[in-house]
C-alpha cells in the first residue's frame, strides 16, 4: 500500500479515476476537497509478477473542474518458491516402528536463488492437519498418520516475510490387514466325533493398524467360517455343539475384521467329522518256516502301526489286532502290553471280524474302516496272494467280497485298505467295486515286484509315520512312495500304487485329490518322532552275546528281543535284555543268561523321552557256546577308566570286560612316576576306588595323569587336585 498527496486551489468534487497500470489502485476515492486543501489518495501496488521487477504508470482524477494526473513507480519484492522432492514410502501401510520421510527444496527468489534466506517451513496434512515440524527435511512415524490419503501442503516463508505458492504431493497410508491364525481344535487330535459334547475351536486375531498384541485391541469382529457349512459363530476361542457339524471334512477358518472395515482371513485347518474314531484291523502274516524273518520285520511294523494308531485316538477296543505271537511289548520288555487280540491268524478269524455286525453297523453309520496288511505275498500269475499262516492265504476275490457285502455306503463313510507285501499290485484291479463307497486301496508294490524291508522298517512304516504326524492320506503315500524308492535295491523299485476313484487308473491327480481330504485319527498335527535307532551289531564274547547300538535322539530306554535259533513262533517269550547307555550315543548290553549253539536274532526296541514306541533295526549273532555264560552281572563290553569328583575327594571308576591283574600308576604332569596301586586280580564288571587317603602324600595342586594297567592294555585319564 502506498499514497499519493494531491493539492487543490479550490474547492471541487472528484468523480472517478483511472489508471495505465493494472497493479496500482486507489482504494478509497473522496466526494468532495475543500479549496485550498490538500489530501492523501491510498493507492494499493499489487505486482502481477511473482518474480518481482519494477512498474510505473500515471494516475487519472477526474473531479468537477477537469482533472489532474499523478505518476506512479513502484519495485516488487519476489516471492520465495517451494517444492516436496519427495515423501518415501507412498504407498506404506500402518505400522507402528517404521517411519515415513519428508524432504523439500526452497529458494528465497530475490536472493539469488541461494535459499539462504528461507525463514520457516509451513507443512500440512489434508487429514492429519498442520504439521509442528518446520524444517526442509524430517521423519514422522507411520502410527502418528491417519489411514487414507493425505494431500502434504508446503509454503515456505522467506526474511521478508513473503509466503510462496503452496506445492502440493499425496501419501498413500494403507490400512494393514489384521493378524488371524487358528490355532487348535479340541479336544480331540484335530477330529470332531458327532455327538461327543462341546467342540472348542480355539484361534488368534489382533488388529495390527492400532495395537502389536491381542490385548485391548479394536477389531470390529471375528467370526469363524467352515466350508462345508458357513459362518458358525463369533469370538477368538467359540465354543459349539459337536452334533452342529455335517459329516465330512470340513475346513474351518476365522475372519478378522478390524475398525476400518478391513477383513483378514485366516489359514484354514482341515478337520474331519465322523461318528466315530474308526476302525482298524491289523493282520500280521506269516509264512514258510523262516520265522526270523517275521520276529525282525513284520511284528516290530504291526507293533508300530497299532502305536501309531493309539497315538490318534484309536482305543485298545477299536483295534483288532492279529498276530501269532500273543506276547507283544511296547513299554519295556519285560511286560506283556496285551495288544494282540487273537494268535489264530486265519482266514475264519479275519472273516468273523470283518463280517461282524457291529464292524459293518459302524462303517454304514460313517465310522472309517482302515485295514492294514504286512507279511508275504504272491503274484500267483497276477491273481494275487496274502499268506495268513503256512497253509492259508486271502486272495484278491475274497477280501473283495467281504468289502462288497456292505453294498452302498454314504459319501461320508470310508473304508480304507494298506497292502504291505510282495506283489500286492495284483489285489488294486479286484478290489474295485459296483457298489457306492469311498473304498481307499494303497499297495506297497505293483503287480509285478517284490516289498521290502529296510533297516526292518516296511512301506507301512512311513505310512503309519505319516498318519501318526496328522498327515492326509495322499502326502502319507507321497512320502511312503519316496521312503520305497529311496531304499530300493538298486533299480528294482517296487512301484507302490494308490486307487481312490476306483477305476483302472492307479496314482493319478483324482486319486491324490480324494486322498488329500482322508485322515486317518484326524489331522491334528502332533511332534515328530526324533529318535531313531542308527546301527546295531552284536557278537560273541567271554561273557555272553553282546549287543550295541547307536542311536539317535534322546531314549528313556532300549532294549532288545533275543529270539534263539529255532525259535517257532508258539514257543514262549523269548529272552530280553535292557541295553545300558555309555554315551550319548550308545547302548550296550550282554545276555549273560542260558544259550545255544546257532543264531541269535536280536530286534531292536526302545522308548523316547516322550515315552512313544521306537522300532526299527535288529543283528544276527552267531553262538558258538552251549551253556550258561561265566557271570550273571553286569559286564562292560570294553575296558574303561574315569576319575570321578566325589564329596569327599576323587574316585577312580573302572570297567574290565574280563578276569584281570589290575595296576594304577599315577604321574605328574612331567611323567615322573610318584605312586603305584596294585589292585590284584579283579573279576570282570564294574568297580569303584577312592583315593583319599592314596592321594595325600601328592603335592597340594597340579595336574596328575592315571595310567591303568590291566590284560596287556593301558588306559589314561588326567585329572586335577586344587586344596
Amino acid at each position: 500500500m502506498t499514497r499519493c498527496r494531491i493539492v487543490f486551489s479550490g474547492s471541487v468534487t472528484l468523480t472517478d479515476w483511472s489508471c495505465t497500470g493494472d497493479c496500482f489502485s486507489v482504494t478509497a476515492l473522496p466526494s468532495s476537497i475543500p479549496g485550498t486543501d490538500s489530501i492523501s489518495l491510498p493507492v494499493r501496488f499489487e505486482p502481477t509478477d511473482p518474480s518481482g521487477g519494477s512498474y510505473s504508470a500515471t494516475l487519472t482524477v477526474n473531479h468537477s473542474d477537469g482533472y489532474f494526473t499523478v505518476s506512479l513507480s513502484g519495485t516488487a519484492v519476489a516471492d520465495p518458491y517451494c517444492e516436496i522432492s519427495e515423501i518415501t514410502p507412498s504407498p506404506t501401510p500402518w505400522d507402528t516402528a517404521a517411519t515415513v520421510s519428508f524432504v523439500a527444496t526452497a529458494d528465497d527468489s530475490d536472493d539469488a536463488g541461494t535459499g539462504a534466506r528461507i525463514s520457516k517451513y509451513l507443512w500440512s496434512s489434508s487429514l492429519n492437519g498442520v504439521f509442528s515440524q518446520s524444517t526442509a527435511s524430517f521423519n514422522l512415524k507411520v502410527n502418528t498418520l491417519k489411514i487414507g490419503t493425505h494431500v502434504i501442503t508446503l509454503r515456505v516463508i522467506d526474511n521478508e516475510r513473503d509466503t510462496s505458492l503452496p506445492a502440493t504431493d499425496t501419501l498413500e497410508i494403507t490400512n494393514r490387514l489384521p493378524f488371524a491364525q487358528t490355532v487348535s481344535v479340541g479336544p480331540d487330535n484335530g477330529l470332531i466325533i458327532k455327538g461327543s459334547g462341546t467342540i472348542t475351536l480355539t484361534g488368534r486375531a489382533h488388529d495390527r493398524d492400532q495395537f502389536a498384541t491381542e490385548e485391548d485391541d479394536s477389531l470390529a469382529s471375528v467370526k469363524w467360517y467352515s466350508t462345508l457349512q458357513g459362518r458358525l459363530g463369533n469370538g477368538k476361542v467359540l465354543e459349539i455343539s459337536s452334533d452342529t457339524f455335517s459329516l465330512g471334512l470340513h475346513g474351518l477358518y476365522l475372519i478378522a475384521t478390524d475398525n476400518e472395515g478391513t477383513a483378514m482371513s485366516s489359514d484354514t485347518m482341515w478337520i474331519p467329522v465322523q461318528t466315530g474314531v474308526g476302525r482298524a484291523l491289523i493282520v500280521a502274516g506269516t509264512a514258510f518256516d523262516d520265522y526270523s524273518y517275521f520276529t525282525k520285520n513284520i511284528a516290530p511294523n504291526c507293533n508300530w502301526a497299532y502305536k501309531k494308531l493309539r497315538n490318534r485316538g484309536f482305543s485298545n477296543k477299536q483295534i483288532y489286532y492279529m498276530n501269532p505271537v500273543g506276547w507283544q511289548s511296547l513299554s519295556s520288555p519285560l511286560i506283556n502290553s496285551k495288544i494282540v487280540d487273537t494268535t489264530k491268524v486265519t482266514l475264519n478269524t479275519m472273516r468273523s471280524y470283518l463280517l461282524s455286525s457291529a464292524v459293518k453297523n459302524d462303517v454304514k453309520n460313517s465310522i472309517p474302516l482302515v485295514i492294514y496288511l504286512l507279511g508275504h505275498g504272491s503274484s500267483s500269475l497276477n491273481n494275487g496272494k496274502f499268506y495268513l499262516n503256512e497253509e492259508e492265504y486271502l486272495t484278491p476275490d475274497t477280501l473283495a467280497a467281504w468289502l462288497d457285502s456292505y453294498g452302498d455306503l454314504e459319501p461320508s463313510s470310508q473304508i480304507v485298505v494298506i497292502l504291505d507285501f510282495c506283489y500286492s499290485g495284483t489285489f488294486l484291479s479286484k478290489l474295485r467295486t459296483v457298489y457306492t463307497q469311498n473304498r481307499v486301496v494303497i499297495s506297497s508294490s505293483d503287480r509285478s515286484n517284490a516289498a521290502y524291508f529296510s533297516l526292518g522298517k516296511s512301506f507301512g512304516w512311513s505310512i503309519w509315520n505319516s498318519v501318526y504326524l496328522g498327515k492326509d492320506l495322499a502326502s502319507a503315500f507321497n512320502n511312503a512312495l519316496q521312503w520305497s524308492d529311496f531304499n530300493a535295491p538298486g533299480a528294482n523299485k517296487a512301484n507302490p500304487l494308490i486307487n481312490c476313484d476306483n477305476n483302472g487308473t492307479y496314482s493319478n491327480s483324482l486319486d491324490m485329490d480324494i486322498a488329500s481330504n482322508i485322515y486317518i485319527g484326524g489331522s491334528q498335527q502332533l511332534q515328530a518322532i526324533t529318535a531313531d535307532f542308527d546301527t546295531v551289531w552284536g557278537e560273541e564274547t567271554s561273557q555272553g552275546l553282546a549287543v550295541t547300538v547307536r542311536a539317535n535322539g534322546v531314549f528313556n530306554s532300549v532294549w532288545c528281543r533275543l529270539y534263539p535259533p529255532g525259535y517257532k513262533l508258539s514257543s514262549s517269550v523269548p529272552a530280553a535284555v535292557n541295553l545300558e547307555k555309555t554315551n550319548d550315543s550308545t547302548w550296550t548290553g550282554v545276555y549273560t543268561g542260558k544259550r545255544t549253539s546257532g543264531v541269535y536274532t536280536a530286534v531292536l526296541e526302545g522308548v523316547n523321552v516322550n515315552n512313544d514306541y521306537v522300532m526299527g533295526g535288529y543283528t544276527d549273532i552267531k553262538c558258538s557256546v552251549t551253556g550258561t555264560a561265566l557271570y550273571s552281572q553286569k559286564i562292560p563290553l570294553k575296558q574303561f577308566i574315569r576319575v570321578l569328583p566325589g564329596s569327599s575327594g576323587i574316585i577312580l571308576s573302572y570297567g574290565l570286560p574280563e578276569n584281570s591283574s589290575v595296576q594304577i600308576f599315577i604321574y605328574d604332569i612331567q611323567g615322573k612316576a610318584l605312586s603305584v596301586l596294585d589292585e590284584g586280580n579283579k573279576k570282570a564288571g564294574y568297580h569303584r576306588l577312592r583315593l583319599d587317603n592314596k592321594l595325600a602324600s601328592l603335592p597340594s595342586n597340579g595336574i596328575f595323569i592315571f595310567k591303568m594297567k590291566a590284560d596287556g592294555k593301558i588306559l589314561t585319564r588326567a585329572f586335577s587336585i586344587v586344596r
